[in-house]
């Protein structure tokens, strides 16, 4: 794979490439804790026929070290992506996944049982129970 970073409307994102620039698109997505260059060993294996592009998402790697909203879950990675498509041309080509639907308030419910409980490492057995007794 080669690397190339790309100017698009919300951020520079670097990219790992591979294959034909008028292959067919193939977009590789990481997770967390690792860049586009996690892709490496597949990339190698895909068909000539695909255009490899795995991005390094917002603040990993050598992609811009933006800020991330927790508020907006994972829409800061959703929109660059699709402003990474539509910077190579690719926006016509396929989707980008993206949240269809707010969290739902059980799911938040819960997160904000799980982070009412902080405090020093230490107390982890007192947290724990509090939050048991919690619910």
């Amino acid at each position: 794979m080669q690397t190339t970073t790309i100017d698009t409307a919300r951020l520079r994102t670097h990219c790992w490439v591979a294959g034909r620039e008028d292959g067919e698109p193939l977009l590789m997505v990481h997770g967390n804790l690792v860049t586009g260059r996690f892709f490496q060993a597949l990339a190698e294996r895909v068909p000539d026929r695909f255009r490899v592009v795995a991005p390094d998402l917002r603040s990993f790697g050598r992609t811009a070290a933006l800020p991330v909203d927790a508020s907006r879950g994972l829409r800061d990675w959703s929109d660059d992506l699709r402003s990474l498509v539509e910077a190579l041309g690719w926006a016509d080509r396929g989707r980008v996944p993206r949240p269809a639907m707010p969290t739902p308030p059980a799911v938040v419910a819960a997160r904000r049982r799980q982070t009412s409980c902080g405090g020093s490492p230490r107390a982890i057995p007192q947290r724990m129970s509090r939050c048991r007794a919690r619910g």
